[in-house]
């Protein structure tokens, strides 16, 4: 699963740069996250998550694409790991919807997630 860092051209494109400036600068201040609600309404409703890569995703791609992604890459390691596998995509879907519209979520993001589970079966087989 590969991850898109930044999407060229057009409004989301611009977006995600000014919300990728955003990220650097609002967490090397302190815990709290502030993105501009004027950002946000021009692609609509995100999740985004901390990681090094600061992923985001509108909404509806990440419940849609992203997670189903995850599911299918994850669901064929060459250890199988079903159980972990179910409860995490049980768990991606089973979000917190807070009193501003904000979404909490329990797990770290997909793509990093995928990608620490890859290298520990890469281990695992060699």
């Amino acid at each position: 699963m590969q991850a898109e860092t930044s999407r060229e051209g057009g409004e989301f494109g611009v977006v995600w740069d000014q919300l990728q400036g955003i990220l650097v600068e609002e967490l090397s201040k302190k815990k709290t996250l502030v993105v501009p609600c004027n950002m946000v309404k021009s692609v609509g409703r995100m999740i985004g998550f901390t990681c090094d890569k600061s992923h985001c995703w509108p909404v509806k791609d990440f419940f849609g694409e992203v997670l189903t992604k995850f599911g299918t890459k994850v669901g064929v390691f060459p250890v199988g790991i079903p159980v972990t596998a179910e409860l995490m995509m049980n768990e991606y879907r089973r979000v917190q919807f807070l009193s501003q519209g904000d979404i909490m979520m329990n797990l770290a993001c997909p793509i990093c997630v995928y990608n620490t589970l890859r290298e520990e079966q890469n281990q695992l087989i060699e």
